[in-house]
């Protein structure tokens, strides 16, 4: 029977659902009360819209319908689905079965749940026996079978498919605006969850201590445990903690949604991060530097002061909420509905215009660029960027921002006035307990590692990398520098990580990168040929010597271009959880030109005594408001004076000479559209 369950899974996976539905039923014949088969079936069924009868070729026995005589085994969709659920009941019985029962009953709510969703958006939509129901007769039929389920399904039973039902059971009672109910099964099941956890730490340290982690229900019970673990790191470092919190997440973000319910803002924003923290340390498992703590409020309040405000972003399961934190003051402002829903509507739009643009699709191309400041403009306004403006003190200067999920992937330094000095960070963790990053003082020596126009197959040439390069060189030839350059095919895997590990101060990669959705730790810098430098790497090494990492290379701060469910990480955060104190990075493919001038202006700054922060923000101002053609021109005289300049690059940089000289109005400024100069965000503390 085994055989033909998996036989049905493969069949399933390729979409060949009543060929699945064929194998199940094998299955079944050789066991009728294998509850996983029944299970799986009804989920083949309710993916296959058939319409006509189905005859298997490769199959030639009676059908299940017939001989088990029930006509409603032919059925497919919704109906389909639940015929093959409550046929499964009948061949495992709660006396003698219970744990299939109650995993059938689960499949059963599961399935009326998802039919409710279809109703809400369709008013009434027909049940198993053909009749038109509501969205809230769904959600109640998917309580009844969830409550059943739990009947037999306790902790002690299988304390993982208890937690699973629970939060089901919950998501559905608050479709039906049953608030208190869901209370308490969250507490109750959250108490479950943090339960198991203290066993497995204290079975790993074998400490007789309770270590307790659950958070309050009620934000007035002075009697509730510690939200925030002082342990974090410690008990995160068993595997099984770490799978458990990243599989049942799902409680965290409905004690996130309590506690704004109340208004205990406390404990939504210590929620958040904690939430946070878990996906980070679970899709950074290999960081040299993991996450020692996730911080309470106290403890995220020490990373700003009189000039910077921290402003926090988090998606609950119902809406974004923005804390703004400042030396004295915790402010929130929840995202009403209809603007949540308008907002939902823009990032989808965003990751298609920017999916079809990257792939290079020309008209496509040139309508996302063109959109990007009405984009811009609107998440300046559904973000409620005035509102939280003019909430920060007047004597605020920079600003820390820590943005949740599709967030990351937006230009959000750009909604604010342009005189702020605007970071991020993945989460307050990567910045609690770390000093500010201090100025460069090239004077006392300053040691560069410079990875450049590696000869990636198939990365498109940049021909602006090699001038970029030049040009940072010069820079700094006028200071105590030391600083090793790796190129063409120079640049492999192993020669890049043995140069990454010789303790320099800045890192400057100018190439390609790529993001992989799939396994964002995955994502990589385009090395020699085919090899690639993955975030897994990267995160896995030690680079507390770097103070700054600058990464000129398309899409390294992208986090996907697909909804993210859970949390950001990309090639920034793996350079921080490596210990890099700063990482500049670009949010979308850009223009090598204006990129390779950007990057010759930050380090001018930068080399020159500006903190990085402050640098790459006189920079992006420079290139918006002051770089006129007769500016950049400067540039590239610059770099051809350079003595060291290849002769295919000195003829780049004459040809673009050649091609300002042409202009007809030297003060135009060519890279002053918010395209050329947002790109660029800095991450790190």
């Amino acid at each position: 029977h085994e055989a033909w369950s998996n036989r049905g899974l493969a069949l399933s996976y390729l979409g060949e659902y009543e060929k699945a539905i064929s194998s199940y039923d094998q299955a079944i014949k050789f066991k009728p009360d294998y509850h996983e088969a029944w299970s799986n079936r009804g989920n083949a069924a309710a993916q296959s819209r058939r319409n006509t009868d189905f005859i298997v070729p490769d199959i030639n026995s009676p059908r299940l319908s017939e001989i088990l005589q029930n006509p409603s085994l032919e059925l497919r969709d919704y109906p389909g689905e639940i015929a093959s659920y409550q046929q499964g009941l009948k061949h495992c019985p709660k006396s003698t079965h219970p744990t299939p029962w109650g995993f059938l009953h689960h499949r059963i709510g599961q399935g009326r749940y998802q039919r409710g969703k279809f109703a809400t958006a369709s008013h009434r939509i027909t049940d198993e026996f053909g009749q038109p129901q509501t969205a809230r007769y769904y959600y109640q039929q998917a309580v009844e079978s969830y409550q059943e389920a739990l009947t037999v399904i306790t902790p002690d039973a299988d304390r993982e498919l208890y937690l699973t039902i629970v939060l089901d059971l919950i998501s559905a009672l608050l479709k039906l605006g049953e608030y208190q109910s869901a209370r308490q099964w969250h507490q109750q099941g959250f108490a479950t969850l943090q339960t198991w956890l203290n066993q497995i730490y204290h079975r790993h340290h074998s400490q007789p201590e309770k270590v307790s982690l659950s958070p309050p229900v009620n934000p007035d019970d002075d009697e509730t445990p510690q939200l925030v673990p002082g342990n974090f790191r410690e008990s995160q470092s068993i595997p099984q903690v770490k799978r458990l919190r990243a599989k049942f997440t799902l409680f965290y973000r409905f004690a996130f949604d309590f506690a704004s319910q109340d208004q205990n803002w406390h404990q939504a924003l210590e929620t958040a991060e904690l939430e946070k923290n878990i996906h980070l340390t679970w899709l950074l498992s290999t960081a040299s530097q993991p996450v020692e703590i996730s911080p309470n409020v106290a403890q995220i309040q020490t990373l700003v002061n009189g000039e910077t405000a921290l402003i926090y972003w988090y998606y609950g399961n119902h809406s974004l909420i923005t804390f703004i934190l400042t030396r004295d003051d915790l402010t929130a402002i929840p995202l009403s509905a209809a603007a949540q829903e308008t907002l939902e509507t823009l990032i989808t739009h965003w990751n298609r215009d920017y999916q079809n643009y990257s792939l290079k699709k020309t008209s496509d191309s040139q309508s996302w660029q063109q959109r990007l400041k009405t984009h811009i403009d609107s998440m300046h306004t559904l973000l409620n960027i005035p509102e939280i403006t003019a909430k920060l003190p007047p004597e605020i200067s920079h600003l820390i921002l820590i943005p949740h999920r599709d967030l990351h992937r937006f230009p959000l330094e750009a909604l604010f006035p342009h005189d702020l000095i605007i970071t991020r960070l993945p989460s307050a963790a990567f910045g609690y307990g770390h000093s500010s990053s201090p100025p460069m003082n090239p004077n006392s020596g300053v040691s560069v590692l410079t990875v450049a126009y590696p000869d990636s197959i198939g990365a498109k040439n940049l021909p602006f990398t090699a001038a970029e390069v030049t040009a940072i060189e010069q820079i700094l030839t006028g200071y105590n520098s030391r600083y090793q350059t790796i190129t063409d095919k120079q640049a492999t895997e192993e020669t890049v990580i043995s140069a990454l590990t010789e303790n320099h101060q800045i890192f400057h990669f100018s190439g390609h990168g790529d993001y992989y959705h799939k396994k964002p730790s995955l994502s990589s810098l385009l090395l020699s040929g085919s090899e690639r430098l993955t975030g897994e790497k990267i995160a896995s090494l030690s680079l507390t010597s770097y103070g700054l990492v600058y990464l000129n290379a398309c899409e390294t701060g992208l986090t996907n271009i697909e909804a993210i469910e859970k949390e950001y990480v990309g090639l920034a955060s793996a350079f921080l959880r490596g210990g890099v104190s700063q990482v500049v990075s670009s949010l979308w493919l850009v223009n090598d030109e204006s990129a390779a001038v950007l990057a010759i202006k930050f380090y001018q700054e930068y080399l020159g005594g500006e903190t990085a922060a402050v640098a790459l923000h006189k920079a992006k101002n420079w290139l918006r408001f002051e770089a006129t053609w007769g500016e950049i021109a400067k540039v590239y005289q610059c770099c051809l004076s350079h003595p060291s300049l290849a002769d295919n690059n000195r003829g780049i940089l004459s040809k673009a000479l050649g091609r300002i000289e042409r202009q007809e109005n030297s003060e135009v400024m060519p890279f002053s559209d918010v395209y050329y100069w947002s790109s660029l965000v800095i991450s790190g503390y």
